[in-house]
C-alpha cells in the first residue's frame, strides 16, 4: 500500500457517472488517487492487477458483466481491496447479496452527496491503514518464524488465511552489503542501517507487498508477495528493477554497495526457509566475481570442498622466500590465490588469506617493525585480497632490506644493490668496483669485513637462489636457466649448483624443488 495516496479505480458503463464521481470530492486532499477509470467491466480486473487498487467503485448494472459478478472477481484477487457498489435505486436483493460477498458499501447514486462520500472515504482510509498495518505484522512475524525454521502456530495460519490469499506466491531476494573479505573485514568501519529502504510496492506491477527481514547486521531477506496469476517470465524484469533500485538507493544513502541473490522462480510459504539457505550459500561466492552484482543460484558453480595441502605448500614456499627477503614471494602469493580462485575453493582462499596475513604480521613483530596502520580496507574480492597481501609482503621485504643494508657503508650497500639487480649479467669484481667508485681490492676487503662473505660468494648465492625459483617452475631447460641467472656455461652452472645445493639441477627438479 502506498504511504502517500490510496489508489482508487472507477468502473461504470456511463462516462458521465464516472466524471460526476471524479469531481464530487477533492480526492487528493482526502489522501486518494484515482489511478484508473473504465466503462468496460471486463477491463476492471486487469486494471486492478496492474494498479493493486485499495478501493474500487463499481456500478451494479452494466452490460456484459454486472457489478456483483465483477465484485466476485475482484474479491477473489489477493490484496484486501474494498468494493463500493453504486446503483441508481435501492434493491434489497442486491444489498443482501452484496453483504454476503463482503462488499464494503452499497450506495445509491442520486442520493450520494459530497459530504457523504467524504465521510465514507475517511472511514475507509482509516480501516485500510489499520488493515495494512495488521497484515504487515502478520506477514513479518510469519516470515521471521519461517526463516528461523520455527513451525507457524495454528493462530498464525488462521490470521494468514483471514488476511491474505492462501494462493499467494513469493519472489525471494537476498541483499548483502559488500564488505572487505577474509581477515580484512574487521577494518571496515561500517554501521549498517536498522532498516532497508524499499520502494513503494505500487511502483511495480503485480507486486502486492514487500517485506524486508534483517537476517544479520549487513544482510536482509526481501520477500515480495505477488499475485498468483503471474509467472516468473512476467516478474523477472521487475525483480531486476527492484534490485537495481535498492542498490542505487542504498549507495546514495550510505555510500556502500550491495550485492544480491534473486530467485528464478516463484515459491510457496513452505519453500522460503530452504531457498534462503541456498541464497546464503550463493552470496558467499560474491567475492569471486565482484561488487554490486546480482547472482542467480541456478547459474553459480559451487567449488568442491577439497584438501588445502597445496595451499599449505604454497604458504611454506612463501615463508622461505620472505626469510630470504626475496621479492619473488609476492609472485608465489599471486600463484597460490590464482589456483584457489580458479577452483572456486572458498575454504582454501579464506585459509590462505588468514595464514598469510598472520605470517606477514609475525615477520614484522619478530623484527620489531611496526604493524601497518589500520586503514579502511578496499579488498572486496579475492583478487583484491591477493593484491593487497602481495603489497604487504613487498613492504616487508623492502623495509627489512633497508634495515639490513643500513648497517653497511654506502659503497657496500651500492654493491649489494648492484648484485641484486644485475646478477643475470656477467658481472666481475672489477665492474662492480668501477660502478661504486673504488678499486677492486678495496671492494673485496671492505665487502668481506662488513658482510662476512665475499662479493663473489654473495653473487653466487643470489644466482643460485634465483635459479632454484626458475627450476621450480619447470618451464625452462637447464641451459636456459643457467643463462637467465648469469652463467654462460651450463656445465659450470651445474657444478656450482651442485656444490651449493647438494644435487645437480636435474635432480633438484625431479625432487620437486627440494
Amino acid at each position: 500500500m502506498s504511504t502517500d495516496l490510496l489508489k482508487v479505480i472507477l468502473v461504470d458503463d456511463e462516462l458521465l457517472a464516472i466524471e460526476h464521481l471524479r469531481h464530487l470530492v477533492p480526492w487528493h486532499e482526502l489522501g486518494f488517487e484515482i489511478v484508473a477509470e473504465t466503462t468496460y467491466p471486463q477491463q476492471a480486473v486487469e486494471l486492478h492487477r496492474k494498479h493493486r487498487a485499495d478501493i474500487v467503485f463499481v456500478d451494479i448494472k452494466m452490460p456484459g458483466m454486472d457489478g456483483l459478478t465483477l465484485s466476485r472477481a475482484l474479491l477473489s484477487e489477493a490484496g484486501g481491496t474494498k468494493i463500493v457498489l453504486l446503483t441508481s435505486y435501492k434493491e434489497f436483493d442486491y444489498a443482501k447479496e452484496a453483504i454476503k460477498l463482503g462488499i464494503s458499501e452499497y450506495l445509491v447514486k442520486h442520493e450520494l452527496s459530497a459530504d457523504q462520500l467524504t465521510s465514507l472515504l475517511r472511514i475507509m482510509k482509516d480501516e485500510l491503514l489499520k488493515q495494512d498495518h495488521k497484515e504487515r505484522l502478520i506477514r513479518r512475524q510469519l516470515f521471521l518464524d519461517l526463516v528461523k525454521g520455527v513451525k507457524p502456530l495454528v493462530e498464525q495460519k488462521r490470521l494468514w488465511a483471514e488476511n491474505m490469499s492462501t494462493r499467494s506466491q513469493f519472489l525471494l531476494m537476498l541483499i548483502g552489503v559488500d564488505l572487505p573479505v577474509g581477515p580484512f573485514s574487521s577494518t571496515h568501519p561500517y554501521a549498517p542501517p536498522s532498516q532497508l529502504q524499499l520502494s513503494d510496492e505500487g511502483t511495480y506491477e503485480g507486486i502486492m507487498c514487500f517485506d524486508a527481514i534483517q537476517l544479520a547486521p549487513c544482510r536482509w531477506g526481501i520477500i515480495a508477495t505477488v499475485s498468483e496469476k503471474g509467472g516468473y517470465s512476467h516478474f523477472q524484469p521487475i525483480t531486476m528493477s527492484i534490485i537495481r533500485d535498492i542498490q542505487q538507493r542504498f549507495k546514495r544513502e550510505t555510500g556502500e554497495t550491495i550485492s544480491a541473490v534473486v530467485s528464478s522462480s516463484l515459491y510457496t510459504l513452505d519453500e522460503i526457509k530452504h531457498r534462503l539457505m541456498l541464497y546464503e550459500r550463493t552470496l558467499a561466492y560474491a567475492p569471486f566475481y565482484g561488487r554490486e552484482i546480482v547472482m542467480h543460484p541456478e547459474t553459480v558453480i559451487f567449488g568442491e570442498d577439497r584438501d588445502i595441502q597445496e595451499a599449505k605448500d604454497h604458504l611454506e614456499a612463501i615463508r622461505r622466500n620472505q626469510e630470504h627477503l626475496d621479492y619473488s614471494g609476492a609472485e608465489l602469493i599471486a600463484a597460490a590465490f590464482e589456483l584457489e580462485i580458479k577452483r572456486l575453493h572458498i575454504k582454501g582462499v579464506y585459509w590462505l588469506g588468514d595464514k598469510l596475513l598472520n605470517m606477514i604480521h609475525n615477520f614484522r613483530a619478530a623484527r620489531n617493525l611496526p604493524l601497518p596502520a589500520q586503514e579502511r580496507c578496499e579488498n572486496y574480492t579475492f583478487l583484491e585480497m591477493s593484491a593487497h597481501l602481495q603489497a604487504l609482503y613487498r613492504e616487508n621485504v623492502q623495509e627489512c632490506q633497508k634495515l639490513e643494508y643500513g648497517r653497511y657503508s654506502r659503497k657496500v650497500r651500492e654493491t649489494l644493490h648492484a648484485i641484486d639487480t644485475r646478477y643475470s649479467e656477467g658481472l666481475t669484481i672489477e665492474e662492480l668496483a668501477e660502478q661504486v667508485g673504488i678499486s677492486g681490492d678495496r671492494l673485496r676487503r671492505t665487502f668481506k669485513q662488513e658482510t662476512g662473505t665475499s662479493a663473489l660468494d654473495y653473487l653466487t648465492q643470489v644466482r643460485i637462489r634465483e635459479a632454484k625459483k626458475l627450476l621450480q617452475l619447470e618451464k625452462y631447460k637447464i641451459g636456459e636457466v643457467a643463462e637467465m641467472v648469469g652463467y654462460r656455461d651450463s656445465q659450470y652452472f651445474s657444478q656450482v649448483f651442485r656444490k651449493a645445493v647438494g644435487v645437480n639441477p636435474l635432480m633438484y627438479v625431479k625432487r620437486g624443488g627440494h
